[in-house]
């Protein structure tokens, strides 16, 4: 978007083309005090379907900037979402150390208060962690 909204644009090309006619007729008319500038409300050759292109062109631009507005805001939501489930997965993890290590603890206290060896030869509680792979 030109410097002065969506219709700068056309603003300055009619200040510009205004500026280029003045500079013109300077040398052939001097300007005469007390008269003030004239506005300037319209180009040459324009037509009804220049405006709306320049009304299409602001929508659109307030389109993506809603858009990009959305896409942050997804971003930040899910950026912060795969932290919780990182924090999450972190403490479950911690968790289940813990849980492994209690229960090889008491594998190795009931394997040394002699229980029947099974079919696979070690006591229940043992060939049950060798099915986990910790034992």
């Amino acid at each position: 978007v030109p410097r002065g909204g969506c219709f700068g644009a056309a603003k300055e090309l009619l200040l510009a083309d205004a500026g280029k006619e003045q500079t013109a007729s300077a040398g052939a008319h001097e300007r005469r005090p007390g008269r003030g500038k004239k506005a300037v409300t319209a180009i040459q050759g324009a037509c009804l379907e220049h405006l709306m292109c320049f009304v299409s062109c602001a929508r659109l631009q307030e389109d993506i900037r809603v858009m990009e507005d959305m896409l942050s805001q997804q971003a930040d939501d899910l950026r912060n979402i795969n932290d919780a489930r990182a924090v999450e997965v972190s403490a479950l993890t911690m968790e289940i150390q813990e849980m492994l290590e209690t229960m090889r603890g008491a594998a190795r206290g009931q394997s040394a208060s002699h229980t029947p060896a099974t079919a696979e030869g070690g006591g229940a509680t043992t060939g049950a962690w060798r099915a986990f792979g910790a034992g």
